[in-house]
């Protein structure tokens, strides 16, 4: 498997994230950088999922984590949540969780999570997003946002439009709605609309 190609694309590099089991079937080969955006309605299991992919990317990967918990930051809930998947400062310590933005230098970061970007604590304009990608090339960026059960949210279609993946959950169900990653060479690994469990090892 080639793990790095520089094309025609301004030069860019494409330096793969190489992952396995359930997030390798789910994703397949994103590269450095990439973005991603995860909606689905209130309780449909969004944010285990994501705790889950943060962790698995933290400890199992080696990468620096930010996890920016702008809903739940402060609540029982999230504390349950983290005491459930055992992420705390001993056994995730790649893994910073904070409640906002502020005093965040997000390129010392290899990926950040914003839960959710249309929380008051973010507030994230799509142009906002977008001057942030170009500051911080090599980070990459999971966005999160609560949708209606159509899966339609403020923005969806141009927000949509500009990452380089989308997933939707539902119910406990993440189906792939988009990725520009996919590679035919490997065909179970990233497929569009394929559909996985959140609750899946």
């Amino acid at each position: 498997m080639q793990t790095t190609s520089t094309n025609q694309n301004n030069g860019a590099e494409y330096i793969p994230i190489i992952m396995s089991g359930k997030w390798l079937n789910m994703l397949g080969l994103p590269g450095v950088g990439f973005d991603m955006l995860v909606h689905g309605t209130e309780g449909s299991g969004k944010t285990t999922l994501l705790l889950q992919m943060a962790k698995y990317f933290a400890n199992e990967l080696g990468k620096e984590v930010l996890y920016v918990s702008a809903e739940e930051y402060g609540r029982p809930t999230l504390t349950q949540k983290l005491d459930d998947m055992g992420i705390n400062d001993t056994t995730t310590p790649r893994l910073t969780i904070k409640g906002n933005l502020k005093k965040c230098v997000l390129h010392e970061y290899d990926m950040v999570f914003m839960d959710s970007i249309s929380h008051s604590e973010i507030a994230l304009s799509l142009p906002q997003y977008q001057q942030m990608k170009k500051d911080n090339p090599a980070t990459s960026f999971i966005l999160i946002v609560q949708s209606i059960k159509s899966g339609d949210f403020r923005g969806s279609r141009e927000w949509a439009h500009e990452v380089d993946m989308k997933l939707g959950v539902d119910m406990g169900k993440v189906t792939v709605e988009k990725n520009r990653y996919y590679n035919p060479k490997y065909p179970e690994y990233g497929k569009k609309l394929s559909v996985h469990s959140v609750f899946d090892n």
